[in-house]
């Protein structure tokens, strides 16, 4: 363990001094963050005097400040970082160092002294320094962190954790290398001295790579604009993976991507990050699962095979790690054609809902999310609902305390403008005896949706529907019942528990709507396997006028879920299992056979 981390230790060092260092060197640029909405910006360079070496400068000063404070302020740090020695004159004595006088111009017409930052730092001007000159760039695409997995297995994708700002993923250029070697290697080779293997944002490794160190270069871009490369490497070689996975059987189906008038929908919970890998999911709720199959290292890849090898046009996942989503969902779907919009389970959520659809198939039309609780209380359209339940406190807060959403995102067909979609996307609330809650969340997730159709009728457009989600929620109850047959009545069972008092008994609960969905999927045994529990949980509800079902790729043997005890396991990377139909538009049908 001690040789792993000096070996780490080793890497990081050579990556932040010999290669950023080299890069640092033959940059002449000024690099400034500015955010119209910040009260401060970020400046960046690097300098050096005569034969010492090249200093790193980070300044963050106000917008407001002038000129003339931000070379006085400049000069300090370079008189710190550079000339910390004063010279000594013939007589002995210290003279004071001389510091390199500083100017900041904009075609060729330096900026007097009073002028503030704000108008000078921008696109174009130029910071001077001695003789040293460096253009300012303003927001340059900016890697603020890159790191790869600590390891891999072999026949999976390798995805970078990418944080960054101001960069075009399918502008930047990423350059993969391999080298023969191991964790406690003492001489980490330069990426010039290594094999290259590939330029795309995430590799997929094979048999061959088993027994090679990955490294990544990345150049962010936007256009024409550069940053700063930033380098990443694995800490230990590529190892044999887990064998063949049961989802592979089911990519037998999915092979090619779908015709233009077909769309291929996706529904799964991929079990967040920030769940699985706990004290409890490793002791108790998982205690069947080897405890390095919960880590997000080993998820990540198996994850995201299982998905590219789908070829779906719209998928609606549940919970995804805010900081998966922008750190490697995002960058790992937009390399291969995809747009993704997120909805977090409020503010400070570590998790919530996705939507990632095809760019080739359709384009965005706008989003329509809410956070169902804020409905139920600020939304006077629920003041009456919210009315009926303030007989249950129990039940009340419930309602108000969970942060379920219902993210829904409209696209329109690249191929038939007329085609518009509502793509709506929730995960109700998981207690197992909190069937009304889930009922009620359903209800106002259908109300809203009936309410953005009529909206988008009375624009000229018709809006399909196709409605996913973890709905926690077996086909016998409440919750399938109101989607599939459009009504629940006052006296459902779901609607009170056994054990409440008579007169905290709700009342008046009957709801309806005019939607027309079905089940795309049918009605697998199960979509949830977990220790001792199994059932159908997640759904992929369509709007059965528009929509006809062309193909349910089919479930994983029984015996797959079952050969490692239950879900998650080495081979299944989430609890839940992934729903995925081919659905046609009928109208597309119905004018082919008239033709």
């Amino acid at each position: 363990m001690q040789s792993t981390c000096h070996a780490a230790k080793r890497i990081s060092r050579y990556f932040h001094t010999t290669l950023a260092g080299n890069y640092w060197k033959r940059m002449a640029h000024c690099y400034v963050r500015s955010i119209p909405e910040e009260e401060r910006l970020k400046i960046s360079f690097q300098y050096g005097i005569e034969s010492k070496p090249q200093r790193m400068f980070n300044f963050e000063r106000r917008f407001d400040e002038t000129v003339g404070d931000l070379i006085n302020r400049l000069q300090a740090g370079i008189e710190k970082k550079c000339l910390k020695k004063k010279k000594k004159s013939a007589s002995g004595a210290n003279e004071e160092p001389l510091l390199p006088p500083i100017s900041i111009s904009l075609d060729g017409i330096d900026f007097n002294k009073e002028a503030i930052i704000r108008d000078s730092m921008v696109n174009g001007s130029v910071l001077k320094i001695a003789d040293c000159k460096f253009s300012v760039i303003v927001n340059a695409p900016t890697i603020t962190k890159i790191s790869l997995p600590d390891s891999t297995m072999a026949d999976f994708p390798v995805i970078p954790l990418i944080d960054a700002e101001f960069l075009d993923l399918n502008d930047s250029e990423f350059i993969w290398s391999r080298f023969k070697g191991n964790d406690t290697n003492s001489n980490i080779p330069n990426f010039s001295e290594c094999e290259e293997v590939s330029r795309s944002c995430v590799y997929n490794t094979s048999v061959d790579d088993i027994g090679w160190t990955l490294m990544l270069k990345c150049v962010p871009k936007r256009g024409s604009v550069s940053g700063i490369e930033e380098s990443a490497i694995m800490k230990s070689p590529i190892t044999p993976g887990p064998g063949i996975c049961p989802f592979q059987a089911r990519h037998l189906f999915t092979e090619s991507v779908t015709e233009p008038h077909c769309i291929r929908v996706m529904s799964y919970n991929i079990l967040a990050d920030f769940y699985a890998d706990t004290d409890y999911t490793r002791d108790i709720l998982y205690n069947y699962c080897a405890p390095y199959a919960l880590k997000g290292d080993y998820r990540r890849p198996l994850i995201m095979k299982e998905i590219y090898g789908y070829n779906c046009d719209i998928m609606c996942l549940q919970e995804v790690d805010r900081k998966g989503f922008n750190s490697y969902l995002t960058s790992a779907l937009d390399s291969i054609g995809f747009t993704g919009v997120s909805q977090w389970k409020g503010a400070n959520a570590p998790e919530g809902e996705a939507i990632f659809f095809r760019r080739s198939k359709f384009s965005f039309v706008a989003e329509h999310n809410i956070l169902l609780s804020e409905q139920l209380k600020n939304n006077p359209v629920y003041a009456d609902m919210a009315e009926k339940i303030s007989v249950d406190r129990e039940f009340t807060t419930l309602m108000e305390g969970h942060g379920a959403v219902l993210q829904v995102l409209v696209v329109r067909s690249i191929d038939d403008p007329n085609q518009v979609i509502c793509v709506a996307n929730t995960h109700l609330y998981f207690r197992a005896d909190a069937d009304r809650v889930r009922l009620l969340q359903c209800v106002l997730c259908v109300k809203h949706l009936e309410q953005l159709k009529a909206t988008y009728k009375d624009q000229g457009m018709d809006l399909a529907i196709i409605f996913c989600g973890d709905f926690n929620s077996r086909p016998a109850r409440g919750v399938h019942q109101f989607i599939t047959q459009g009504f629940v009545p006052s006296d459902l069972s779901d609607w009170n528990a056994p054990d409440k008092a008579e007169d905290a008994h709700l009342t008046n609960m009957a709801f309806s709507h005019s939607q027309s969905l079905i089940s795309a999927c049918g009605y697998p045994k199960y979509t949830n396997y977990v220790g001792n529990f199994n059932e159908m949980l997640d759904y992929i509800f369509i709007d059965s006028k528009k929509f006809s079902v062309e193909r349910v790729v089919p479930p994983p043997e029984h015996e797959e879920v079952v050969l490692h005890t239950a879900l998650p396991s080495v081979v299944f990377p989430s609890d839940h299992i992934a729903q995925i139909c081919d659905i046609k538009w009928i109208q597309t049908d119905q004018a082919m056979k008239v033709d």
